[in-house]
Order: C-alpha cells, then sequence, then structure tokens
C-alpha cells in the first residue's frame, strides 16, 4: 500500500500542469531577456560606429563595419579562404588573434561572426567590425580570454593566394 501512495504522488508531482506552465513562463522570460539584450548591444554597437564615422554597412546579425579595402569579386559560399583575425573588446583590450586560418566560407565552425565576414570580402580585403555577443562568443565567453556577454571589435585581413603559399 505504502507503494502505492508513493507511486500515485511521484505520478501526480511528474504531470503537474502548474510546472509546465511555470517552465513555459520561465522559458518565455528567458528568451524575452535575450532579445532585450541583443536589442540594447545593437544600440551600443550602432552608437559606437556613428561616432568613429562608420557608413551604414551591416552583416547578419546586426555586425557594423568599415571596409578599408575593396576587392569586387567576394568570397563565394564554400570557397577556402584564408584569414588573419585580431578580436579586441570594444574597449581596447587585446583578446586574441588567429594568424592564416582556413576558412570554408559559409561553413566556419568558429564565431558566427568570422563567417558572415568572410562573405563580404575578397582576396586581399581588410576591414574591421563591432560584433554584438550572440555572433560572438555569446553570454559564456572564453574562460581566461573573452569576458562573457562580450562585444567584440574584429579586424580581419584576406591573404592573397601568394601570401599564403
Amino acid at each position: 500500500m505504502r507503494y502505492l501512495v508513493i507511486s500515485l504522488l511521484l505520478v501526480s508531482c511528474w504531470s503537474n500542469e502548474s510546472v509546465d506552465e511555470a517552465k513555459g513562463v520561465v522559458n518565455e522570460k528567458i528568451l524575452e531577456t535575450a532579445a532585450e539584450r541583443a536589442q540594447k548591444e545593437r544600440a551600443i554597437i550602432d552608437s559606437v560606429a556613428t561616432s568613429w564615422g562608420w557608413s551604414d554597412d551591416v552583416l547578419p546579425g546586426g555586425i557594423r563595419y568599415a571596409k578599408y579595402s575593396q576587392n569586387s569579386e567576394l568570397n563565394s559560399d564554400s570557397s577556402i579562404v584564408y584569414l588573419d583575425v585580431y578580436v579586441d573588446l570594444l574597449n581596447g583590450n587585446k583578446c586574441y588573434w588567429l594568424d592564416s586560418i582556413e576558412v570554408s566560407v559559409g561553413k566556419y565552425a568558429g564565431i558566427r561572426a568570422i563567417d558572415e565576414i568572410s562573405k563580404a570580402i575578397g582576396e586581399g580585403d581588410s576591414l574591421v567590425a563591432l560584433v554584438p555577443s550572440d555572433f560572438g562568443h555569446g553570454l559564456t565567453g572564453v574562460p581566461g580570454v573573452v569576458p562573457p556577454g562580450a562585444m567584440l571589435k574584429v579586424s580581419v585581413s584576406q591573404l592573397s593566394r601568394q601570401e599564403v603559399q
């Protein structure tokens, strides 16, 4: 009899509609908070880009950028390119650099900003981008390197084929 009562109590807890309802409210609040954070980050990035005199060039995800050289031929999806990447915080603190990384355009497995940037440049091009956290290292960051939720300044140069060989 005791096992029956315990079983009934457990089943009633598992199927408790108020618990499911509470989970839905919590999930909704998390999504709402994330959307508000993203909106605030994009406003900060827009403000910084404007103060630096950048044009209104924007990549997916709200990535603002300034291009320093203009190759008329942009990289096509799946092409292999080599990039030098310098990552700083918006306050100027250096985070890391990646020397001559190989990127398959449209399929880069690292931060989403590099994938988007690789589509916006061509051989010999350089640009600087302001990147919201969700297109950088997100809310987790990189312990000891990039703080959680950091907006980034990413400088990218695409190497020419002669520089790679």
